[in-house]
């Protein structure tokens, strides 16, 4: 981590999968669901600010006042949110 002020910590994501098969295979439905306790975890954050903006503003024709109204942004990488999913395969024909 090249990060100083930012310790990320061991965690652990739950997914789960379940599915029912035909005995002849012609038919599979599954469900799932990726990470299951909703868990989310800052993965990454940037060591340094991102780029600082400077606005211009004209006030009279031919001049312009600076303004340092930017502000410093990091660059955060967060774990997934919770994912659920419905699968259903039929095989037509061919069993």
């Amino acid at each position: 981590m090249t990060n100083p002020r930012d310790d990320i910590s061991a965690y652990a994501l739950v997914d789960l999968f379940a599915g029912l098969r035909s005995s002849k295979g012609g038919w599979e439905a599954g469900l799932f669901v990726k990470n299951l306790f909703d868990k989310r975890v800052v993965l990454d954050r940037s060591a340094a600010p991102g780029v600082t903006a400077i606005a211009t503003a004209p006030l009279v024709p031919g001049s312009t006042v600076a303004s340092n109204v930017g502000y410093n942004y990091l660059s955060v990488r967060t774990s997934e949110p919770r994912e659920v999913g419905f699968s259903l395969r039929y095989a037509f024909g061919s069993r």
